[in-house]
């Protein structure tokens, strides 16, 4: 795109107007919403929730080996910043799969309002994200 004109429109920045940014009763209008879309969007959300979840538990993993492979391998100034670069790089991402899950679930909401769906994708808070050596360090920590 550097080589583009500065007022040409690509399609990754069009704003779709899919039915999750309607009102409900305006998903059920024929000239707002053509037929079967709601369900379609409904299924795109829900595929994009549990692929968040699957991303969220690959990024805990690699956050949780890369501090694992730090107090292991890494001594020296150098290498402990460079080690922090990477683990900040490592966090930057939890926070997009987490907010990439979010905004998926929310529209999912939208579209199906309050049912069974939700026993299985739950509302996610900052205080359900945590590697599963954090959550047993934390409560050795509650313990003492």
């Amino acid at each position: 795109h550097l080589d583009a004109p500065a007022d040409m429109i690509f399609p990754e920045n069009v704003k779709l107007f899919l039915p999750s940014h309607l009102s409900r009763e305006n998903q059920t209008l024929p000239r707002a919403c053509k037929e079967g879309l709601p369900d379609v969007e409904t299924r795109l959300r829900e595929a994009e929730c549990y692929d968040a979840l699957d991303d969220l538990r690959c990024a805990l993993r690699t956050r949780s080996a890369g501090l694992l492979f730090q107090v292991r391998n890494v001594s020296g100034q150098t290498s402990t910043t460079r080690a922090e670069g990477h683990q900040h790089r490592v966090l930057i991402n939890v926070n997009l799969v987490k907010l990439r899950y979010r905004w998926s679930r929310n529209a999912l909401f939208l579209l199906k309002g309050h049912s069974d769906w939700e026993r299985q994708l739950k509302i996610l808070e900052d205080k359900h994200v945590s590697g599963i050596n954090e959550r047993m360090l934390s409560a050795r920590e509650e313990a003492e």
